[in-house]
């Protein structure tokens, strides 16, 4: 399972991805700083009905997230941190918009196609 997460200044939205590629759940949270984006991410995770193993955020926020910390931090094994300029341009070239459901799928597909070996990889359905 993938955790796949779209981060601005002041909201958090959080999802976690199964192989087909569609959300489990989806949740919005107010978000003010690193700590409470951690917060709220484990209590997210708390719920998941799966272990998650990987991870991806992409970022837009005025306080600093580090990949390393989250991974520590949340026991995730692989976390990934995408500044959104970066995800918006992987997303353009995957044909998506740039809402933030298509972040959220972005973030779940980067996780997949860079963090997963190929035969646990998400495949986004036509």
């Amino acid at each position: 399972m993938i955790l796949a997460a779209d981060i601005r200044p002041g909201t958090a939205r959080l999802a976690l991805f199964v192989p087909d590629l569609e959300p489990l759940q989806v949740e919005t949270f107010p978000v003010a700083d690193l700590r409470e984006l951690v917060s709220v991410t484990r209590r997210f995770l708390k719920s998941a009905p799966f272990v998650v193993a990987t991870a991806c955020f992409a970022v837009d926020t005025p306080f600093d997230v580090y990949a390393h910390e989250l991974a520590e931090v949340l026991e995730i094994h692989v976390v990934s941190v995408v500044d959104t300029d970066e995800a918006g341009a992987r997303l353009h070239l995957e044909g998506l918009e740039r809402d933030s459901a298509a972040v959220l799928v972005g973030a779940a597909q980067i996780a997949s196609r860079h963090l997963l070996p190929p035969s646990e990889r998400l495949v986004l359905a036509a």
